[in-house]
């Protein structure tokens, strides 16, 4: 078994709208008041126009399995100001039928360790604090920011934002300890 991560190209735009979608379906339905259907085709044309749009700040990377895409992740520069963060993960789905396998640890290194950079510049990340995800971030450092109700699909749920500070490591911590900056992979 091949596992790769590596920057997305336009050709793989229908295979992040699947795993999008089923990632979605899975993870946000079940938090949600109304979820509508998918369209696929609809999803893939956005993730097509985004991936040939890109400017060169945002990142797209891909994990592949064997030559297929079982999960991605976007980010770029903050597009809000308030968190006081200098970088934003926008974006992160594994497959679900590829989840626990650590691929979203490593989408999450390699995103962070490109985004961040050598200085280890501040980063954040929105969420809701009902999904798993945040256990993961949490692992990970993540300092919980900013927590407040929101409707999400027509219910109750909590907003989060999860931040790790100007050169705060973003990597999962060994027993409890951090790693030195410098460490960051």
């Amino acid at each position: 078994m091949t596992r790769t991560i590596r920057d997305a190209t336009v050709d793989d735009g229908a295979a992040i709208a699947s795993v999008h979608i089923a990632s979605s379906d899975d993870a946000y339905a079940p938090l949600a008041g109304s979820w509508p259907a998918a369209d696929h085709d609809a999803h893939t044309v956005l993730w097509v126009e985004s991936l040939r749009k890109r400017d060169g700040h945002t990142l797209v990377l891909v994990a592949e399995i064997d030559g297929a895409v079982v999960g991605f992740v976007e980010g770029g520069p903050a597009r809000r100001k308030d968190p006081g963060a200098e970088v934003e993960i926008y974006v992160m789905h594994v497959h679900p039928d590829h989840r626990g396998r650590a691929i979203g640890a490593d989408l999450w290194d390699a995103a962070c360790h490109v985004l961040r950079g050598p200085e280890l510049a501040s980063v954040y990340v929105d969420t809701l604090a009902e999904l798993r995800c945040c256990s993961f971030y949490a692992r990970r450092g993540g300092l919980r920011m900013e927590i407040r109700p929101r409707d999400f699909c027509g219910a109750p749920r909590t907003h989060v934002t999860y931040m790790w500070p100007k050169r705060t490591r973003s990597t999962e911590r060994a027993h409890g300890l951090h790693r030195a900056p410098h460490d960051e992979t």
